[in-house]
């Protein structure tokens, strides 16, 4: 599993970034409106 990994990006990522809700998959950040799954490659991608 990758969750351990995706935690530490986003306690990395939240020292960074401007108050708001991200969303954080396979050592990528997204804004939560900004994104959406790719369903056919299993994968997250900016929207």
């Amino acid at each position: 599993s990758d969750a351990l990994f995706n935690l530490g990006t986003a306690v990395a990522a939240v020292q960074c970034l401007a108050n708001d809700i991200y969303i954080t998959m396979n050592g990528k950040v997204f804004k939560w409106d900004q994104v959406e799954k790719n369903r056919s490659e299993g994968v997250f991608e900016s929207a």
